[in-house]
Order: structure tokens, then C-alpha cells, then sequence
């Protein structure tokens, strides 16, 4: 049975996950890259994706029959420089709409949770292409962080799991809580052992408090360089000549 997932925050994090009785599957919230630049005062695209690796095991995600709901937090780490400006949801895979969807967008943390319409009969299975055998990452959104005005300037975000325990990131049929372990009962969301949809029966390690990080540098535009590389030439050109 599907269960409504709250609209709660949820905490920096990156995590691996390590099973029992089908083998080895391993979770994380990862991005695209871990690290982006830009130009001073420019914007970059962040892709956020929940990760499941396993290549030791069957699939929980497909085996569970999708995700019901998913969600994650973005903090700044360390010195502010760049700031968060911006979050799309993936509403086109978690299509639930506003009433069960959240996101709060500030300079130094955003946080969402998403979820699948009631009336759909299946979650969300991400995609396994171009990927290494194994591994399906499940797009969640994407995040527009935006650069300073001062070059060289680096600075540091974490991405993770919901801080407020239950969990956000969940599976459809059992509803098993992929952000806690699988090795110890979790009433709220069913917990570990039951059946899954495939006849499997399942166990992982959760996110939990693990950190993930990406950095964004802010750079001299190419036009900006190219001036600078044909100046140089200019002066040794002079010097040549004189």
C-alpha cells in the first residue's frame, strides 16, 4: 500500500548501503559533477539523482515496484561565496503535484520532497543508461547555484538525506525506507524482510548521516582569456622587434 510521504526537509548526505540476504545494494544522493565553474555573477545547472547500486544483488527499486517518493537537502559547507537561486523538481516522474510536493529554496540550504500522484498503479525506476551494469540513478531535480562576483572563488555544498528520521526517499509497494537501514525494522514504512514485489526479500544499508559534497569556482570567461593570451603575444612581439 502507497503512504503519503510528509513534506519535510531533509539533510546533507551521501550514502552507500551494504545488504544482507539478496546480496550487496548501495544508495546515494549524488550529482552530475563534483565540481562546476562559471564565470563571476553567472549561474550553473546541478543535476540531482538518488543512486542505487546493485550489481551484487537484484534491484530493489525495480523489484519494490519504483519509488513512491523521494527527497534531499542541499547545505552550504564552510564559506559562503555562491548561493542557491533556484530548484526544479523532476514533476514529470514524480507527478504529484504541489499538494504533495515541497521545496524551500534559500542562499545557503534548499530542501524538497516529491512524490508520485495517488492514482498511479507504479513509482518512479530512473534509468539505467550508459551507466556501469547495476547502477540506476533516478533524476530528482535540478538546482541553479549561482557564482559570485569575485574570481577564484570556490565554494562548497552537501547533498543528503531527510534529517527528520522517517525518511523521504521511499519505495512503492512495501514502502521500505532507503534513507535508514534495512537491517534494523522501520514500523512507519513497513521495514526490512517482508517480500518485495519480485519475490525477493531484501536488506541495505540506508544513507544515514553520510556526506556528500560538490564544489562551484567561479573562472575568467574564454573571451576573457583569449584577451589576456593575445596581449601576451603582443608583448613579446614588441620585444622581439625592439
Amino acid at each position: 500500500m502507497k503512504r503519503l510521504l510528509c513534506g519535510i526537509a531533509a539533510a546533507g548526505s551521501l550514502a552507500m548501503v551494504v545488504s544482507a540476504a539478496s546480496g550487496s545494494i548501495v544508495y546515494q544522493y549524488a550529482t552530475d559533477s563534483q565540481s562546476y565553474s562559471g564565470a563571476p555573477g553567472s549561474t550553473v545547472q546541478v543535476k540531482l539523482y538518488f543512486v542505487e547500486n546493485s550489481s551484487t544483488s537484484s534491484s530493489l527499486i525495480v523489484g519494490d515496484n519504483g519509488l513512491n517518493g523521494a527527497g534531499g537537502q542541499i547545505n552550504l559547507v564552510g564559506t559562503a561565496g555562491a548561493t542557491l537561486t533556484g530548484l526544479v523538481l523532476n514533476s514529470t516522474a514524480f507527478d504529484g503535484g504541489t499538494a504533495l510536493s515541497t521545496k524551500n529554496v534559500h542562499a545557503a540550504e534548499a530542501d524538497f520532497t516529491e512524490n508520485i500522484s495517488l492514482a498511479d498503479s507504479q513509482g518512479v525506476f530512473g534509468s539505467t543508461a550508459g551507466l556501469p551494469p547495476g547502477v540506476t540513478q533516478v533524476l530528482l531535480g535540478t538546482l541553479t547555484v549561482t557564482l559570485p562576483n569575485t574570481l577564484g572563488t570556490t565554494t562548497n555544498f552537501a547533498i543528503g538525506k531527510n534529517p527528520a528520521g522517517a525518511g523521504s526517499t521511499v519505495t512503492f509497494t512495501n514502502t521500505y525506507n532507503l534513507d535508514a537501514n534495512g537491517s534494523s525494522t522501520d514500523p512507519q514504512y513497513g521495514g526490512p524482510g517482508s517480500t518485495a514485489a519480485d519475490g525477493n526479500v531484501y536488506s541495505w544499508t540506508g544513507v544515514n548521516n553520510t556526506v556528500g559534497r560538490f564544489s562551484v569556482t567561479t573562472t575568467p570567461e574564454p573571451s576573457a582569456m583569449a584577451l589576456v593570451g593575445l596581449s601576451g603575444l603582443l608583448a613579446l612581439r614588441r620585444r622581439r622587434q625592439a
